[in-house]
């Protein structure tokens, strides 16, 4: 009995693992190095990001004390959404 086929998932993580494998198997130097330009963009921005973060949660963002008020407000809400087991 042949497998059922699998869907492929298409989340970015998935789409992005699949490149790469697609970039290593036929080891093309044009597609390797526009690999690399995008990871390190993405690394840029991820260090980015998590200096955004954590300069909200350390409270040296200029507005931080607004958005963390936000993000309690909305977790307050969101508590008394979700029905208590």
């Amino acid at each position: 009995m042949p497998k059922p086929k699998r869907r492929k998932c298409k989340c970015d993580h998935c789409k992005l693992s699949a490149e790469i494998e697609r970039v290593r198997k036929t080891g093309d130097f044009a597609d390797a190095m526009k690999m690399v330009d995008y990871l390190s963009n993405e690394l840029v921005q991820s260090q980015a990001d998590e200096n955004y973060h954590s300069a909200i949660m350390e409270g040296s963002w200029p507005s931080s004390v607004e958005i963390l008020t936000r993000a309690l407000a909305n977790a307050k809400n969101f508590q008394r959404e979700e029905p208590h087991s």
